[in-house]
């Protein structure tokens, strides 16, 4: 049975995806430079501390984001992403936000460039079987590169995410992770 934040990451995945089903030739001398791209990877992240005593640590999990490609080197993007901690009970995290692309080195290859990211994020935390949820701010700064393999157009980073779930008059528990994710782009 899942929980109502996997079937809404879920959804939210395929209605980003769908759109990239239509082809375009952007490799075409004559065809506009792209304006959007769509981000898909599988993520590992990492807890700095352990805010809860029966979760591991480690989780794997999925980011998407949706970007508006506003220059060569600048992009808005909507970011969306989940990830579950192991443990008895376990840990399940959605995220939610805007983030800031900036190339930052051209390397020269086709399409291939370093780029560092921020973004302002939301974070709902549900523990299984506990009733409600609690959300956290979320700072991610992050440093990434995208490459090609065999043609594909790919991308790799490293974040660190600032974290705080805080509620009302209650101290506010850490949640930093540090975050690494692989992925696939298309850029239309």
């Amino acid at each position: 049975m899942t929980t109502p934040h996997v079937r809404l990451a879920l959804l939210v995945a395929f209605l980003l995806v769908a759109p990239s089903a239509r082809a375009e030739d952007s490799k075409s001398e004559s065809a506009p430079a792209p304006t959007r791209e769509l981000r898909v990877g599988l993520t590992a992240t990492s807890l700095v501390q352990d805010p809860f005593p029966t979760v591991e640590g480690m989780a794997p999990g999925m980011l998407a984001s949706y970007e508006f490609l506003l220059s060569d080197s600048f992009a808005v993007a909507l970011a969306l992403s989940y990830r579950r901690y192991n443990g008895d009970p376990s840990l399940h995290q959605l995220g939610y936000g805007a983030l800031l692309r900036h190339e930052i080195l051209d390397i020269g290859t086709q399409g291939s460039h370093l780029y560092a990211s921020y973004g302002l994020l939301l974070q709902v935390s549900s523990i299984q079987g506990e009733e409600g949820s609690g959300t956290s701010h979320d700072s991610r700064l992050t440093l990434g590169s995208d490459f090609h393999i065999g043609g594909a157009p790919l991308y790799a980073e490293a974040s660190y995410h600032f974290s705080r779930l805080r509620f009302l008059n209650v101290d506010s528990r850490n949640l930093d992770y540090w975050e690494f994710g692989l992925g696939w782009r298309y850029a239309w």
